[in-house]
């Protein structure tokens, strides 16, 4: 039984670890986050899926009041929300329509990675998602 213990809390700690990947202080979030982002590639599971030529963009605006602007597609919808830091999770965290469900766990100065909650969309079979951002030129 000790050994399972012991097994289970390495498993929590390193699961732990790949979650919560902001290693930055969080007083340098702003200027590293606050930029416009586009999709370089999704990952579905292991799946690495490139974005093909002509396909619906969902590009972010972040701005250093903590709000932020996700625009879709060839339509210019754009989706007005905000952003905040939780230190506790180091992670980022998007409030869009009131549902916070798209989650920024990797931040670096050319890349961030999002990870997207799925279960409302496919409860019977929910995968993580993940987007790869690249700054916009």
């Amino acid at each position: 039984m000790k050994k399972f213990y012991v097994l289970f809390l390495l498993t929590a700690a390193v699961s732990a670890a790949a979650t919560a990947q902001i290693t930055m202080p969080a007083d340098s979030i702003p200027s590293t986050l606050c930029k416009t982002w586009t999709v370089s590639y999704a990952l579905m599971g292991d799946t690495k899926v490139t974005m093909q030529p002509g396909a619906q963009a969902m590009d972010f605006a972040f701005n250093k009041d903590k709000t932020l602007v996700l625009s879709t597609g060839s339509t210019d919808t754009k989706i007005k929300g905000t952003w905040t830091y939780d230190a506790a999770t180091k992670t980022v965290k998007l409030i869009i329509n009131g549902q916070g469900k798209m989650t920024v766990t990797k931040l670096q100065a050319d890349q961030l990675t999002m990870s997207i909650d799925t279960k409302d969309a496919t409860p019977d079979d929910p995968m993580t998602l993940k987007l790869v951002y690249k700054v916009k030129s």
